[in-house]
């Protein structure tokens, strides 16, 4: 969520500055970024609207039944009725039953930092803390593992731990019986 608002203040805030250029620059430079976020906001929110469709189909379950977490294009569900769990991720899912969890975890990673205190350096440090941010939130998840051969592992992207200390509880409570 910060990085969303930085990056949309960082987008404002140019269009805002060349717009107030002697001159001024060409429309799509000034507003190109603001545009280029909107796109991503509206692909990203179709994809999350993809994986909801096909984890309520694969547990044949209807929006409110069950319980579903969708996030980034991924997903997991769980229809208690069914004893069934649903991982979306990529693309493609899968049901399994709660016989078929082995287990599960979350992972939160953070990215160092590194600083210069001269101009090229800090381009250079910039460049680098920004891949490593994103390794970060890439490998940052709720992951559980299953017994299946082709995909023994899902990561759901569950970026705040207050919701994975939410699924990790109605896990234990829906599988374990706890």
């Amino acid at each position: 969520m910060l990085t969303k608002v930085i990056l949309w203040f960082f987008a404002l805030g140019w269009a805002f500055f060349l717009m107030k250029m002697p001159g001024g620059p060409p429309i799509l430079l000034a507003f190109g970024p603001i545009g280029a976020l909107a796109a991503w906001e509206f692909f990203r929110a179709k994809r999350s609207s993809g994986a909801k469709g096909s984890l309520l189909a694969m547990l044949e379950m209807q929006e409110g039944q069950g319980r579903i977490h969708v996030s980034g294009g991924s997903g997991i569900a769980l229809n208690p009725a069914t004893k069934k769990i649903a991982l979306y991720a990529s693309g493609g899912g899968k049901a399994y039953s709660y016989d078929d969890v082995r287990g599960w975890e979350t992972v939160k990673q953070q990215a160092g930092a590194i600083y210069s205190t001269n101009f090229s350096g800090a381009i250079g440090a910039a460049g680098t803390n920004i891949r490593e941010a994103v390794k970060a939130a890439n490998a940052t998840g709720f992951f559980v593992t299953v017994r299946d051969i082709d995909f023994p592992k899902w990561r759901v992207e569950m970026p705040s731990e207050s919701d994975q200390a939410r699924w990790m509880e109605i896990l234990r409570q829906e599988i374990n019986g706890e």
